[in-house]
Protein backbone atom coordinates (compact mmCIF):
# COMPACT_ATOMS: atom_id res chain seq x y z
CA UNK A 1 0.00 0.00 0.00
CA UNK A 2 1.23 3.50 -0.79
CA UNK A 3 0.43 4.58 2.75
CA UNK A 4 2.93 2.05 4.10
CA UNK A 5 5.53 3.18 1.58
CA UNK A 6 4.96 6.73 2.75
CA UNK A 7 5.46 5.65 6.36
CA UNK A 8 8.71 3.88 5.49
CA UNK A 9 10.01 6.89 3.58
CA UNK A 10 9.02 9.26 6.40
CA UNK A 11 10.76 7.10 9.01
CA UNK A 12 13.88 7.08 6.86
CA UNK A 13 13.79 10.88 6.66
CA UNK A 14 12.99 10.88 2.95
CA UNK A 15 10.33 13.56 3.25
CA UNK A 16 9.87 14.27 -0.47
CA UNK A 17 9.39 10.57 -1.22
CA UNK A 18 7.02 10.20 1.73
CA UNK A 19 4.93 13.12 0.51
CA UNK A 20 4.80 11.61 -2.98
CA UNK A 21 3.65 8.24 -1.64
CA UNK A 22 1.00 9.77 0.62
CA UNK A 23 -0.32 11.86 -2.27
CA UNK A 24 -0.47 8.78 -4.50
CA UNK A 25 -2.38 6.92 -1.79
CA UNK A 26 -4.83 9.81 -1.55
CA UNK A 27 -5.33 9.85 -5.32
CA UNK A 28 -6.46 6.22 -5.05
CA UNK A 29 -8.56 6.73 -1.91
CA UNK A 30 -9.24 10.40 -1.08
CA UNK A 31 -11.29 9.51 2.01
CA UNK A 32 -8.33 7.93 3.85
CA UNK A 33 -8.36 10.16 6.91
CA UNK A 34 -5.25 8.73 8.55
CA UNK A 35 -3.20 9.13 5.37
CA UNK A 36 -4.23 12.77 5.07
CA UNK A 37 -3.42 13.31 8.77
CA UNK A 38 0.05 11.80 8.24
CA UNK A 39 0.57 14.13 5.29
CA UNK A 40 -0.52 17.13 7.38
CA UNK A 41 1.88 16.13 10.15
CA UNK A 42 4.74 15.70 7.69
CA UNK A 43 4.12 19.07 6.01
CA UNK A 44 3.96 20.69 9.46
CA UNK A 45 7.18 19.01 10.61
CA UNK A 46 9.09 20.36 7.62
CA UNK A 47 7.61 23.84 8.01
CA UNK A 48 5.36 23.79 4.95
CA UNK A 49 2.34 25.39 6.60
CA UNK A 50 0.60 26.40 3.32
CA UNK A 51 0.43 22.76 2.19
CA UNK A 52 -0.47 21.58 5.69
CA UNK A 53 -3.35 24.06 5.75
CA UNK A 54 -4.50 22.99 2.30
CA UNK A 55 -4.60 19.38 3.45
CA UNK A 56 -6.42 20.38 6.65
CA UNK A 57 -9.13 22.00 4.55
CA UNK A 58 -9.43 18.89 2.39
CA UNK A 59 -9.54 16.70 5.51
CA UNK A 60 -12.40 18.76 6.92
CA UNK A 61 -14.31 18.49 3.63
CA UNK A 62 -13.95 14.70 3.69
CA UNK A 63 -15.06 14.54 7.33
CA UNK A 64 -18.06 16.76 6.57
CA UNK A 65 -19.03 14.58 3.62
CA UNK A 66 -18.71 11.39 5.68
CA UNK A 67 -20.85 12.90 8.43
CA UNK A 68 -23.46 13.92 5.86
CA UNK A 69 -23.57 10.41 4.42
CA UNK A 70 -23.83 8.81 7.86
CA UNK A 71 -26.69 11.15 8.81
CA UNK A 72 -28.83 9.95 5.91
Amino acid sequence: CRDTKGDIEAQAGNNDSAITEYLKALELAPARLTTREKLINLYTSIGNEPEANKQKELLQKVKDELARIQAQ
